[in-house]
């Protein structure tokens, strides 16, 4: 039975030197359907998550087609240097049709954008690719002053008006 694929958006929290940041996350799930719709979503955007199926080739090979539909439509300040960051998702199945070498090599060939194997089942590699994700998009957000931590806290929680920060 085919699953029924719908936009996702979901608002995470990250607290970094007790500040917290909300990030809203959408997920199109590769479908074209949802590319009419991004001049709404993606203008503004700090950072964009390419994620591609290791069990699926065509997921792979859309890759260019998505980064680039992303940047006519985001229409970011500099297009060269904006952060992607790029998952290849669904590492725990055994039906791995897209290397590591090979994605590796796509990411090396669009300036050097970070690459993380993860499995959103298994929760492998996900909070790090996370971090990853914030610490671009907060820079992309011109906060050259701030001192980056190691680790950044996720929190999947509502935010509260007592929370805040100094920063």
């Amino acid at each position: 039975m085919a699953k029924n694929k719908v936009l996702l958006s979901k608002d995470l929290l990250f607290t970094v030197n007790n500040c917290i940041f909300v990030f809203q996350i959408w997920d199109t799930a590769g479908q074209e359907r949802f590319q009419s719709l991004g001049v709404a979503f993606y203008r503004g955007a700090d950072c964009c998550v390419l994620v591609y199926d290791v069990t699926a080739p065509t997921t792979f090979k859309t890759m260019d087609s998505w980064r680039d539909e992303f940047l006519i439509q985001a229409s970011p300040r500099d297009p060269e240097n904006f952060p992607f960051v790029v998952l290849g998702n669904k590492i725990d199945l055994e039906n791995r049709q897209v290397t590591t070498k090979r994605a590796q090599a796509w990411c090396q060939s669009k300036n050097n954008i970070p690459y993380f194997e993860t499995s959103a089942k298994e929760a492998i590699n996900v909070d790090q690719a996370f971090q990853t994700i914030a610490r671009n998009a907060l820079k992309q957000e011109s906060v050259e002053t701030y001192d980056f931590p190691d680790q950044i806290k996720l929190t999947d929680r509502p935010v509260s008006s007592s929370d805040g920060c100094s920063c």
